[in-house]
């Protein structure tokens, strides 16, 4: 037979005075004995922009293409890979277009272009030097592999 573990008696927790908080419109309010307003603490997040955008292997559409490299900050940028992409020529010109005039520019923006799209090569040769025509801080890595 079996029998139960003994019985060990257990000490009797006396209940806490209870404190009700709400949240009001981000303020907290403490009822316990009189209402006192505590500002809730504020969490910032800064942000900025990208300085180095790898776009390794992705296939976009000619429009989505458009949008994300006219939504580039070329000012802060500094390494922009689109290696073993389907960026091609028409992306090319796009990036060419976006790209402003800025001769005091700190450092150079390197350009990544392995295993892509683009051909025609003179068209390329076109692309490239009014890229570095219009701005000769970038730097373009492994244009043709």
């Amino acid at each position: 037979m079996v029998s139960p573990p003994p019985q060990t008696p257990t000490a009797s927790l006396s209940p806490r005075p209870s404190r009700t908080i709400q949240e009001i419109s981000g303020t907290l309010i403490d009822e316990s004995d009189q209402i006192n307003l505590v500002p809730l603490p504020t969490v910032s997040y800064p942000w900025g922009f990208l300085s180095d955008l790898e776009l390794k292997g992705i296939q976009l559409q000619s429009q989505d293409w458009k949008t994300l490299i006219e939504a580039f900050e070329f000012t802060v940028l500094r390494c922009l890979e689109f290696n073993c992409s389907n960026f091609a020529q028409d992306q090319l010109q796009i990036l060419v277009d976006c790209i402003p005039e800025e001769s005091n520019r700190p450092m150079p923006l390197h350009i990544g272009l392995i295993c892509t799209w683009i051909s025609e090569f003179a068209e390329t040769l076109r692309l490239t030097a009014a890229l570095m025509e219009k701005a000769p801080h970038v730097i373009i890595d492994h244009l043709f592999n």
